[in-house]
């Protein structure tokens, strides 16, 4: 093993500890944030911390009303809510009982429940028509994908002469592009080709074209700029392809909010109405 790869190797080991460390402290921070999120507070999170530096401290007169919180913060955090008070959390709790109601879906609809009214917040026209269309449009953008993981997975890079078709190109063979990687007909140029001076029809590719190609294949600074745009090609691809998905996959979560909310909305008018029915007929007996 020469040195030059055995510092190689080193680069190597050296970022990717560097990356973990990165990815250690992305989860750290990433496990409180959501706990507050979804508790909308950090009183319990605090309240360990200190709990674990000042193990023997004494007890006091606001244990109860610290318990009432904690209390409150493991409620909200369990049913996705955001209630302010024990009363808020009891009064929940028995209308959850009373009804009969799928705590399921309560969960689901996460803050979009009123814990004062105990009543759906409805989502306004205009945001439920912007996220069907958002929808839409990365369902339509689903159609690139296929072209872009082709991107990211090649050693090629794509170029285009003027009024040429579309080529892959690296530093073994230019081959034309076809869309999902058809094999038939298609014009392939490798340094042998070129050896043997096999020149492909005018009306498909000029000779002018083949001969840029053939001495893309030798040309050192050639060979280095299609290094480099392969690179940058995966790199751009890769950015893209994350962010269509990040696009496809908060599409489909404000959908399920919508849909859930939807759900949840005609469960609470069925049980509700069931409720008052039973009681109804229990009285006339």
């Amino acid at each position: 093993m020469g040195v030059q790869q055995v510092d190689l190797l080193s680069s190597i080991n050296e970022y990717l500890n560097i990356f973990n460390k990165i990815i250690g402290l992305v989860i750290v921070l990433f496990v409180p944030c959501c706990f507050i999120k979804r508790t909308g507070s950090s009183f319990s999170l605090l309240h360990k911390i200190s709990f674990l530096i000042l193990k023997n401290f004494k007890k006091t007169k606001i244990d109860d009303f610290i318990n009432e919180i904690l209390d409150i913060e493991r409620f909200n955090f369990l049913y996705n809510k955001n209630a302010i008070s024990l009363e808020q959390k009891n009064k929940f709790e028995n209308w959850i009982r009373k009804y009969s109601l799928d705590f399921r879906l309560i969960t689901k609809v996460g803050k979009l429940l009123d814990m004062e009214s105990l009543k759906l917040k409805s989502h306004k026209k205009k945001y439920a028509l912007s996220i069907i269309a958002f929808l839409l449009f990365s369902l339509i953008t689903l159609a690139s994908l296929p072209i872009l993981i082709s991107f990211i997975n090649k050693d090629s890079v794509l170029l285009k002469f003027e009024n040429s078709s579309w080529f892959w190109i690296n530093q073994y063979e230019a081959k034309q592009y076809k869309f999902l990687d058809q094999e038939k007909n298609i014009w392939v140029i490798t340094p042998e080709t070129c050896q043997k001076n096999i020149v492909i029809s005018e009306d498909i590719l000029s000779q002018e074209y083949q001969k840029i190609i053939c001495n893309a294949f030798t040309d050192q600074d050639d060979i280095r700029y299609i290094s480099k745009s392969i690179k940058s090609q995966k790199y751009s691809s890769i950015f893209l392809t994350t962010f269509l998905l990040l696009i496809i996959s908060f599409s489909y979560k404000e959908m399920s909010k919508l849909d859930n909310n939807f759900k949840c909305r005609k469960m609470i008018f069925q049980k509700i109405k069931k409720y008052r029915k039973n009681r109804k007929l229990s009285s006339h007996r």
